[in-house]
Formats: C-alpha cells, structure tokens, sequence
C-alpha cells in the first residue's frame, strides 16, 4: 500500500468512475485500474463495486476510504506546514450544500471578509443532493452540509443526523417561489395562480440521468406531474440559461439571492402553497472546531438577516 494508491481511492470515489478520475489527476485508466486492483488484492476485500452505471463503495469500502481520507488530510497538512519558505498554514473549508444562490453569496461575502487576507486558501464547494450532503459530512469529505428540510419531514431527518452522529444548526426559514424570465408570459399578467404555470416547460433537479431528486424543489406540489414538458438537470448554471432563454418555470424553495446573479429573472411566491423549508448546516459531532467553519456560518446568517423580507401574502 501507497501514498498514491489512496489518492487514486479517494478520486475514484468522488468522481464515481475511473474514467473521470483518470481525467482530473491526468493518469491513465489502466494505471488507475491497476493500483485499484492491487490495493484490493492486499486489503483482501473490493473497495469497489463495479457496475455498467459505474462504480460504488462497498461496505468495508466506504470505512476505508473514511480512514484513507484522514491520511491523506493529514499528510498534506503536514506538508503545507513545512514547505520551505511558507509559514502560514493554508485555510481549507470544504463545504457541501444544496444548489442555492444565497450560497454562492456567501462564499463571495466569505472572500471578501477572510478568505483575501490569506496568501494560501483552498476553498471547496461541492453542490448535491439533501441525502449526498449529509453522506459528504459523514464521510468527512466536508466539513460543513447545507440542507433544506419540510417541516413536515424535519423529525425524520433529525432522526437520521443522530443515527450518524451528527448535529444540526438551525439557519433560517425559507418559502417556497416560482421563478422564470422577466419577458415570461406570466410577468405580464397581474396575478396568477399554480394551475397557470402547467402550460409550460418546467426545469427539474436531478442527481442523476434517470432518477429525479427534490433536492432543489418543493414536494409538497403533488401537481408535478401536471408538466407535461420537463428538462432535467443537475447544474445550477444550465437551469437558470434555459430559464433565461425560454418560457420554461422553475420551482423552488427560496428566492434569495437568485435575482442578484440573474437580474433577468423573477422570482414570485406561491399563493396557497403553504410549504415552508428549514434550512439548515450539519456537521459530525466531536470533531475538533474547524477555525473558519462558525465564521462562514455567520457570514451566510448575516447575508440571510439583510435578506429576509415580510412575504406579501
């Protein structure tokens, strides 16, 4: 076993695919392959499954690629602190969080405000799924998750947070909203209602090609299979693109923030909906405090406090 092998591990991991490891750490396929295979061989056990979807962690996988993770971590903390000529020890936050707009507010906020004074930073910011989040912290590949929880579900989902040792910190409370172009057909008229919107193409998180997740849109609507026109995707930059190309819908669960970075868009709250979303940062419990992790947890509070608005119904 080498140092290289579990870089190889753990980027095969992230990226769920040899060939899309093979891509960013610009080594070829059957190199990776081989120190994959060999690593197995004298664990004993497959780290992998491998399947024509791609590749998953098995069981005994998973615990050591978490164990794997931690070398590696510490190893390259410990060669940032003794590089020649460098003193100051890199800032490194990893964060994973749903698809939101008022994220990425932060994370410029948190530039402007500490990241600008470091002359080393490595700032990671990985966008998923509610349940992908949570398994980031889990995994101890990100040390702070962002998600969104129902209300109605919020007991559920704190049942599994304790399952896995981790806590939760209440951020704020977010309402669903309905989001198109400004030239939309719709902003023209004087009010609407959900039935309205059925008649065009409504944009759709998903994780992956043929499963659709919620992760950025609101369950209570049992009319989403009214759309008969849908475009999936799991890009933030491609949804609000079609939406500010086409007549296509987008519901979501918050409107901060979103008509900053797309001034040609609009965002209208939904009238009768009634589904309110906590959103919340989660992280493993007995960990050491990260130093920068309560700072970014303010900065996006204090973006949110100026943000908050009574809502107009």
């Amino acid at each position: 076993m080498n140092f290289r092998q579990l870089e190889y591990i753990l980027e095969v991991d992230r990226c769920g695919s040899i060939n899309k490891a093979s891509q960013t750490l610009f080594v070829s396929q059957p190199a990776i392959s081989s120190a994959v295979h060999d690593l197995e061989a004298e664990l004993g056990f497959p780290v992998f499954e491998r399947s024509s979807k791609g590749i998953t962690s098995t069981a005994e996988g998973k615990r050591f690629i978490m164990a794997a993770r931690q070398i590696v971590d510490q190893w390259n903390q410990i060669r940032s602190s003794h590089t020649h000529g460098q003193t100051e020890p890199p800032l490194v936050l990893r964060i994973s969080s749903g698809r939101y707009s008022f994220m990425s507010a932060a994370v410029i906020r948190f530039y402007e405000q500490e990241l600008h004074k470091h002359s080393r930073f490595s700032l990671y910011i990985n966008e998923s799924g509610n349940a992908d989040v949570v398994q980031d912290v889990f995994g101890r590949r990100a040390d702070l998750g962002f998600i969104h929880v129902k209300n109605a579900d919020e007991e559920a989902w704190k049942k599994r947070l304790e399952a896995r040792n981790m806590e939760h910190i209440f951020l704020f409370r977010a309402y669903s909203c309905v989001t198109f172009r400004k030239s939309h057909p719709l902003a023209q008229r004087e009010s609407f209602s959900i039935e309205d919107i059925y008649a065009y193409p409504q944009v759709r998180t998903t994780s992956k090609m043929t499963e659709y997740c919620n992760y950025d849109a609101t369950q209570p609507f049992a009319s989403y299979e009214k759309f008969e026109k849908n475009i999936f995707t799991n890009n933030r930059c491609t949804l609000y693109d079609v939406l500010s190309r086409t007549d296509a819908v987008f519901l979501g669960i918050t409107a901060h923030y979103v008509t900053e970075f797309h001034p040609d868009l609009v965002t209208i709250p939904i009238r009768g909906d009634g589904a309110a979303w906590n959103i919340y940062c989660v992280r493993l419990k007995g960990n050491p405090p990260h130093p920068y992790a309560a700072r970014f947890i303010h900065v996006l509070q204090t973006l949110i406090h100026e943000k908050d608005k009574p809502l107009p119904f």
